[in-house]
C-alpha cells in the first residue's frame, strides 16, 4: 500500500518498515520486496548487502521472483562475489518456478561468463544443443522456456 500510495499516502520510509514486519516473520514475498527497497535505497539506506541477505532469505523459501534477483546480485558481483554459475542456477530455479524473467530479458543486458554458465546448464539438461557462445539467442531463449512449468 504504501510503496505504491494504494489508498494511503505513498511513503518508502513507511512501506519499507511494514516490509520489514512482514519480513521478519518470515514471508517470503515481503523479504524480497524488501531486498528491492535496499538495492533501490528507498525508504531504506541503499545497501547490496542486505538486499542481498533478504533476496537469499526469500529465494531459499522458493520464492520464483527472489530466484531471479539473487541471481542478478550474484551475476553483477553486488553484495555478494560474482558467480556466472551460481547466478546461472537462480536463473534455472526460477524458471522451473515458473518466473519467465531471464527469458524475456533483453539479450543485451546478459553478462556474457553468465549466458555460458546459463548454456551449459540447459545443454546438460539436454535442452540445448547450440553452441556455449555465451550469446543469449532464440535457440538459448526455446531451451529457458522448455524450463517453465506448463
Amino acid at each position: 500500500m504504501y510503496e505504491n500510495g494504494l489508498g494511503v499516502e505513498q511513503s518508502d520510509t513507511l512501506a519499507a518498515r511494514w516490509y520489514r514486519k512482514a519480513a521478519d516473520q518470515g514471508h517470503a514475498s515481503a523479504q524480497n520486496s524488501l531486498g528491492v527497497m535496499y538495492i533501490r535505497g528507498r525508504g531504506v539506506a541503499q545497501s547490496d548487502k542486505l538486499a542481498t541477505q533478504w533476496y537469499r532469505k526469500s529465494a531459499d523459501q522458493g520464492y520464483r521472483y527472489a530466484q531471479y534477483s539473487l541471481g542478478v546480485m550474484y551475476e553483477e558481483g553486488r553484495g555478494v562475489p560474482a558467480s556466472p554459475a551460481e547466478a546461472a542456477r537462480l536463473y534455472v530455479e526460477g524458471l522451473k518456478l515458473g518466473d519467465d524473467w531471464a527469458v524475456e530479458r533483453d539479450v543485451s543486458d546478459w553478462d556474457q561468463a553468465t549466458a555460458r554458465a546459463m548454456q551449459e546448464k540447459l545443454k546438460k539438461r539436454d535442452l540445448y544443443d547450440g553452441p556455449v557462445d555465451g550469446q543469449i539467442g532464440p535457440d538459448s531463449r526455446d531451451a529457458m522456456r522448455a524450463l517453465l512449468p506448463n
